[in-house]
This record gives structure tokens, C-alpha cells and sequence, in this order.
């Protein structure tokens, strides 16, 4: 009785599933009905999860052939449309979400992937500068012919952070010291340790604008990015985008272009001004 239920089951599930299939690859991805034909793709997978269980009991309490082949086939189709799922993302460039910075691709283990280049953009890398990795991946990322490390900033003084100091009851000082002492530092790398980079500051109209977005750009193949929440920690509990250039014959064919051609911009701005290395190493 429980093989002919198992069978019957099997036949009912490849029936819908066939269907299923059919309907996702006729449809046009970029239509209305997308979000419905990945919840089935997903239910699909996961009827699939419920099947593979049974099939293998079923196979060790009566043996045979078959319900060995159902298993392979189920578990393959599995995997070939788990496959299918993440290939688009893959393709344009979206490798990895991290649901937090902490338990994902963190400030320790971005810095130690950073063997050619290092770009930054955010309020003040003071979560870089801290680290005991960063000097070494400075090291690493250092030519003298060309500068490959680049940061860039928010002044000091930005009438945001003493805002966002006092919006949550905290020393008006705090966010703005955290962001000299990493100026501090870097200036420190050139002017002591011989590292060829530049500093810059993020580039504004007002002073009260900063980067929404944090970005770290590594050996010009992967972006990282997040973004600044004022008050709520000190940003690994964020969520993060890992982010290829990808192999694709055309740049543009990934997001990695467009974050990059945005920090270009930004790095390029007239009002984006180099820091006084001298003064600011004292």
C-alpha cells in the first residue's frame, strides 16, 4: 500500500512539475507574472524536498531499481533548478547577500582579499583603520608607480554628524573624533610608512550631506556594499551586497559598473579636495 501511494504520488508531482517547468521557460521573464513563476519554481523545489524523504525510505524498507533512479532524477532536477535560480543573479553580477556584515563578508575578512587595490567610500573607515589587517592589506595593495588605495570621506566637521550625535543622545563628538582619528591613520601610512594613496573629501553642496551608501571596491573585481544608519550600532549588523565585475565581454553587463562609475564621479569632482596629509599626521 505505501509503494502504490509513493508511485502514485511520484506521477501526480511529475505531472504538475512538468507543467510548471513548461509554463517559467514559455513565459517572458520580464513580464507581470514573474513573481509568481519564481514562487513556483520555489514550490517546486520545495515539493521536490518532500518527495526526495519518502523515495528514500521507500527504498531501504523495499528495495529495487526504480525508486534509486527516482531519487538521482529528483535530487538532480533539485539542484539543476536551484542552479537556474541563482544563475541570473550570478550573470549580472550579485554573488553573495550577507543578511549582516558580521556573520558575512566582514571588515577583517574584505581587507584580507585586497591584494592589488583598495577603494573606499563611506563616512570616515574608522571600522577599516582599526583593524589590525589593514595595515598589511595597505602593504599589499601599495605601488609606487600608481596609486591604488583611494578613500574618500566626509569632513570632520559635517553638521550631520554632531546632528545624528545629538538625535540619539550621545556625545556630539564621538562620530566626528572617529573620523579624525581615522584621517589620522591614513595620513600616518603616507607620511610614515611611504603608502601611496590619496584621501579626499566626499564632495558636497551642503554640509550636511554624507554618502548614503558604503562602498569598498577590492582588486577592481569585487564591490561591497551597504549603506550608513546613524545610531543603530556600528554598521556590521547591516545587510551587504557582494558584488562581481564578473568575466562578461562587456562591463556593463554587471552592477558592478555602474558603483564603480559612480565613485569614479564622485572621486573626480572639482569639490572633492585632498586632504592636508601634513597637517592632519600631526
Amino acid at each position: 500500500m505505501t509503494e502504490k501511494l509513493f508511485h502514485w504520488l511520484a506521477n501526480f508531482l511529475w505531472a504538475r512539475a512538468a507543467k510548471c517547468v513548461n509554463s517559467v521557460l514559455r513565459e517572458n521573464r520580464y513580464n507581470t507574472n514573474m513573481v509568481w513563476s519564481e514562487k513556483r519554481i520555489i514550490i517546486f523545489q520545495m515539493l521536490l524536498l518532500i518527495l526526495i524523504v519518502p523515495a528514500f525510505m521507500s527504498y531501504f524498507r523495499f528495495g529495487g531499481e526504480y525508486q534509486y533512479v527516482t531519487t538521482f532524477v529528483m535530487a538532480s532536477i533539485l539542484c539543476w533548478l536551484w542552479y537556474v535560480s541563482l544563475r541570473k543573479f550570478w550573470r549580472v553580477g550579485l554573488a553573495v547577500a550577507d543578511v549582516n556584515i558580521k556573520s558575512g563578508l566582514d571588515y577583517g575578512k574584505s581587507l584580507s582579499l585586497c591584494k592589488n587595490s583598495l577603494c573606499f567610500l563611506g563616512l570616515g573607515a574608522s571600522k577599516l583603520t582599526d583593524l589590525p589587517e589593514f595595515a598589511e592589506a595597505l602593504k599589499r595593495c601599495n605601488r609606487d608607480d600608481e596609486v591604488r588605495i583611494k578613500f574618500l570621506i566626509v569632513r570632520p566637521n559635517n553638521q550631520q554628524l554632531a546632528t545624528a550625535a545629538r538625535k540619539y543622545k550621545i556625545s556630539e563628538k564621538m562620530y566626528e573624533g572617529k573620523v579624525e582619528g581615522s584621517i589620522k591613520k591614513l595620513a600616518e601610512q603616507k607620511k610614515r610608512h611611504g603608502i601611496n594613496l590619496q584621501v579626499k573629501y566626499y564632495s558636497s553642496e551642503k554640509s550636511k550631506d554624507y554618502p548614503i551608501f558604503r562602498m569598498m571596491f577590492i582588486d577592481d573585481q569585487l564591490c561591497l556594499l551597504s549603506y550608513n544608519v546613524f545610531g543603530e550600532g556600528d554598521g556590521s549588523q547591516l545587510p551587504q551586497l557582494c558584488i562581481n565585475k564578473g568575466a562578461s565581454d562587456r562591463d556593463t553587463d554587471s552592477f558592478y559598473y555602474p558603483m564603480k562609475l559612480y565613485f569614479d564621479k564622485l572621486w573626480s569632482d572639482p569639490s572633492s579636495e585632498e586632504i592636508d596629509y601634513e597637517k592632519c599626521s600631526e
